[in-house]
């Protein structure tokens, strides 16, 4: 495979029980290999959790067609837990 970068982000805001959360999905491809991140965060930017994933070859060979690929992230989505924690009052 010849020399090829591709670099995408993507950024969704969620409201899961009324807190907003972002997920950030990126896609990163060098020479040939890549992977596909998924990255929770919080209302204030904070990271909660993420997953990374290599891409497999028919992966990679779709993203340089620019083909469509139905399902790309949700192995690493299903990987992220998103938990909610109570705060207690400190004394």
């Amino acid at each position: 495979m010849a020399k090829f970068q591709y670099n995408s982000i993507q950024e969704h805001v969620e409201d899961v029980n009324g807190i907003k959360r972002m997920k950030v999905m990126e896609i990163k491809i060098r020479n040939g290999r890549g992977y596909k991140r998924v990255t929770l965060k919080n209302n204030s930017g904070k990271k909660i959790t993420s997953d990374k994933k290599l891409l497999n070859r028919k992966e990679i060979a779709n993203i340089l067609q620019k083909k469509f690929i139905p399902g790309l992230f949700t192995p690493c989505i299903n990987n992220c837990k998103f938990k909610i924690t109570a705060r207690r009052n400190r004394k």
